[in-house]
């Protein structure tokens, strides 16, 4: 199935276990046909898009909210569903041609992250699942006043050329997250701004 919006589509995914409960969610990005995902005008689970700005949407759960750029378009609940694996929500933009997903998993213990081991077990992890990996940064952040890990990255895509990567992992309770934003290389630090407009509205709530 392909964007209605682009010919872009999501890569194979696939997932990692970690330590500490800590599961990432790698996304191969490679502009490849097998696996495509569907643009809507509405968001998946009975959520609101609403604009609080001109420029942007806002969306709004029972669990958490962020306000993200008009450019951005929801993906279908459908397409959410032919990649499973706990992503609740995902974005996607046309030109230059990007992707972000939001990741929840939930566990029946609450979770703490070991954040000064957790870069190393992905250098590894990633270094065995990603053609010419490469990190590029592994900083601390915080996403709703919680501590969180920014791990950025490139790495060769199947259909060539090189991806780069950035993976915000935070824990709330039972509930792990993950925002994990997706472009080529060459347009990524444009659309930077748009990755931390997300970032720094994101709300947890309890």
């Amino acid at each position: 199935m392909r964007s209605r919006n682009s010919s872009f589509n999501w890569g194979t995914i696939r997932t990692i276990i970690l330590t500490l409960l800590v599961v990432v969610l790698v996304y191969r990005l490679g502009w490849l046909k097998s696996i495509g995902f569907s643009a809507q005008k509405e968001t998946s689970h009975s959520v609101a898009v609403e604009n609080p700005q001109k420029s942007y949407n806002a969306l709004r759960t029972k669990s958490y909210s962020f306000v993200f750029p008009k450019k951005w378009q929801p993906v279908s609940k459908e397409s959410l569903k032919q990649v499973g694996g706990g992503i609740v929500f995902g974005l996607l933009r046309s030109k230059p041609k990007a992707t972000f997903a939001l990741r929840i998993i939930k566990a029946k213990q609450p979770v703490k992250i070991n954040f000064a081991k957790l870069p190393r077990t992905l250098d590894k992890k990633m270094a065995q699942e990603l053609p010419n990996f490469k990190r590029l940064k592994s900083e601390k952040s915080k996403v709703s006043n919680l501590p969180a890990l920014r791990y950025t990255y490139t790495f060769s895509s199947s259909s060539g050329g090189t991806a780069k990567q950035q993976q915000v992992i935070f824990s709330s309770g039972k509930r792990l997250f993950y925002l994990v934003f997706n472009a080529k290389k060459s347009s990524f630090d444009s659309l930077q701004k748009d990755f931390d407009t997300i970032i720094e509205s994101f709300k947890v709530k309890s």
